[in-house]
């Protein structure tokens, strides 16, 4: 499958694309739109500079923040993977101003000792997010991940070769002694003095003795230095050389750089229909083939009885084990009425809630396979589930189980009015809500 990194910055845009072996096949580059300043829009305008449709895209995006945070030693230990984004992601709104609970986190650990740990966080807010992942649903892509473009280059395997910086929009990631040892950071960039007045800000005693060629990476143009070589994203021979080491980089497992990965996306309606028709279809399958091999045993309790008839001396046992087989035969076919009515309606209820759901409404689970009641004797079987999920409005619910109730009414559903609760989803509010279904299956009437 054809994998797509696009390049997101206020002023420029760039896509690479590379074929299931690593191969770029499809490269394009250009300043952003006029008017462009909102992710989606740039989203866009980055998949626009290649005519073939992207699949999997990877975005890197200056719009997500990222910075260098120091907790202390072992604070994060026993924790869950989930719980220490948490934990750096409260740690590094003092740095950012990012709110801890609107954005998502993802963190790499670059180093400590016994006294303090470095890790590589880099937050997305959830609006940026869901801008960009409606451009690329729009487009019949789906979204792979999430990352600031800073930092690739001081971690790829050749970096320890050279003395490099990279200067974004406004970040400037380099490599620093920290605790004794070369450590990658993260810092302002404060370009008014030009780029040598930056670079005269972090010396470099090997760069200057020679040792070491220094190299400045950007997007921005304009950018020149007497002591350093710039090497500029707007060239299309480094920039594809640079596409290629990202590329590299999410291939490694763990990735060496923090990158957000999209949750699972729900099962489509479609999907949910197909797969219910497919669970409907086995179900009768299954009680095809029991009613064939109890149809054989009745053929041969049968034969017997025909057997002990033509006997004589056993007439009036054969006459009661007659009797015993028809009534037998009787209520296996009132069983395979029902359980046949049963089934009809557990498909009908499937197909309801796939098509009656309205947008807004995420239906999380329903208590499966649905709980069959067994019945008394003679009495019809009943099924009972309840469907748990989410709506964006709180009337949305009760509209949801309005609708189901009327459309399966008529099969002898009965689908009592959806409970719904308040909550929060990170600052949004959202309402959870429970619809019980119960179905009482109608008993065959009586044969003349």
């Amino acid at each position: 499958m054809t994998r797509t990194l696009l390049l997101i910055t206020p002023g420029f845009v760039a896509r690479g694309d590379f074929d299931a072996r690593g191969r770029l096949v499809a490269f394009g580059r250009a300043a952003a739109p006029p008017g462009a300043a909102d992710a989606g829009s740039l989203t866009l305008a980055a998949l626009g500079l290649v005519k073939s449709k992207a699949r999997k895209v990877w975005v890197l995006s200056t719009a997500a923040v990222t910075a260098m945070v120091e907790v202390s030693a072992n604070r994060l230990q026993g924790l869950s993977e989930q719980e220490r984004f948490t934990a750096l992601a409260f740690e590094a709104e003092a740095l950012t101003g990012v709110p801890a609970g609107s954005s998502l986190t993802v963190a790499r650990r670059l180093g400590g000792d016994g006294v303090a740990e470095t890790w590589w966080v880099t937050q997305v807010s959830e609006r940026l997010r869901q801008e960009v992942d409606a451009e690329l649903l729009r487009h019949g892509a789906q979204l792979a991940g999430l990352a600031h473009p800073g930092g690739m280059v001081l971690t790829g395997e050749n970096a320890a070769g050279r003395d490099v910086l990279e200067v974004w929009e406004d970040l400037l990631f380099l490599r620093q002694r920290h605790r004794g040892a070369a450590m990658l950071d993260i810092l302002p960039a404060e370009l008014s003095g030009g780029l040598d007045t930056l670079l005269a800000r972090f010396p470099s005693p090997e760069a200057e003795a020679g040792k070491l060629p220094r190299e400045v990476w950007t997007t921005r143009g304009g950018l020149n230095a007497s002591a350093a070589t710039v090497r500029s994203l707007q060239d299309a021979e480094t920039l594809q050389g640079w596409f290629s080491g990202w590329l590299s980089a999410l291939d490694q497992s763990p990735e060496p750089l923090p990158v957000l990965h999209p949750p699972a996306r729900p099962m489509s309606t479609a999907r949910r229909v197909l797969l219910c028709a497919f669970a409907t279809g086995l179900a009768l399958l299954l009680c095809a083939g029991n009613w064939w091999w109890t149809e054989l045993q009745l053929n041969a309790a049968q034969s017997d009885a025909k057997k002990l008839s033509e006997a004589g001396n056993l007439r009036s046992e054969v006459q009661k084990v007659s009797q015993e087989l028809q009534k037998a035969r009787t209520d296996h076919e009132a069983d395979m009425t029902r359980h046949s009515q049963t089934l009809r309606g557990f498909g009908a209820m499937l197909e309801a809630l796939a098509l009656e759901k309205p947008g807004g409404v995420l239906v999380r689970a329903m208590s499966a396979p649905a709980n069959v009641t067994q019945p008394a004797p003679g009495k019809p079987p009943v099924m009972e589930t309840t469907l748990t999920g989410w709506c964006a409005e709180e009337n949305l619910a009760a509209q949801f189980s309005q609708k189901v109730g009327a459309r399966l009414q008529p099969l002898g559903w009965t689908v009592q009015p959806a409970r719904t609760q308040a909550q929060l989803a990170g600052s949004t509010p959202v309402w959870s809500f429970e619809i019980h279904l119960r179905m009482e299956a109608t008993p065959p009437a009586a044969k003349p």
